[in-house]
């Protein structure tokens, strides 16, 4: 299933959706629209927690406001050879 989305924290949607690129590196993206310290840490423990490598955050925010009202946090992750998903990405 290469696009599952699921409810993680109740606002964190995690992507199921990992990309395998030369069968070495694994790319995980987490979003997130509760953009907190808190909110940010607990994603960053889990994922470092599963054997991920922190990589860098991207934040969302409108013209309207400086707060930002979503943020993107990358990790990767050594490939394993796991299987390949049609669209280009390994299932997780």
């Amino acid at each position: 299933m290469p696009f599952a989305v699921g409810i993680l924290n109740g606002s964190c949607v995690e992507k199921n959706r990992r990309i395998l690129y030369n069968n070495a590196m694994i790319y995980k993206v987490v979003e997130t629209s509760t953009v907190t310290d808190v909110e940010i840490e607990c994603i960053l423990n889990e994922w470092t927690g599963r054997g991920y490598s922190f990589a860098s955050i991207q934040f969302v925010s409108t013209q309207a406001s400086r707060r930002p009202v979503m943020a993107f946090l990358f990790f990767t992750d050594q490939g394993k050879g796991g299987p390949v998903c049609a669209a280009g990405g390994a299932d997780t």
